[in-house]
């Protein structure tokens, strides 16, 4: 089906774009820094569940990563990444820091400068 049904084709390299973007480490220290156990326990399962599917995107692609036919692609979520990484760093900072009571104006100022960062920065890339 791959091969032969573009429909389908198109369908298998927009998943995979997205399971690409997926970054679970990044979602786990979210997870870990800013959730009760019992919501890390269903983060994990989701976790779970999404290296899975690359694992079967990677089967149904028969490639040994995900993009590898679409290089510019990855590299174009390699370098946002690198960008973004520290903003998400800097989110989980102070998502605790106003859940722990400190909701003063300079943690809400750098609250919004992140979010409005990662929103921009996660815009589409491929």
């Amino acid at each position: 089906m791959l091969r032969a049904w573009p429909f389908f084709a198109m369908q298998a390299d927009m998943l995979e774009m997205v399971v690409a973007k997926a970054d679970a480490t990044l979602a786990r220290y979210y997870s870990r820094r800013l959730t009760t156990p019992g919501q890390q326990a269903d983060a994990e399962a989701l976790f779970a569940r999404l290296g899975s599917l690359a694992d079967h995107l990677l089967e149904l692609t028969q490639t040994p990563e995900l993009l590898a036919n679409a290089r510019q692609v990855r590299d174009s979520i390699t370098v946002r990444d690198t960008y973004l990484d520290p903003l998400h760093l800097l989110q989980v900072e102070l998502l605790a820091r106003r859940r722990a009571g400190n909701d003063s104006e300079p943690v809400s100022q750098a609250l919004k400068v992140t979010m409005a960062g990662i929103a921009s920065g996660l815009r589409n890339t491929g």
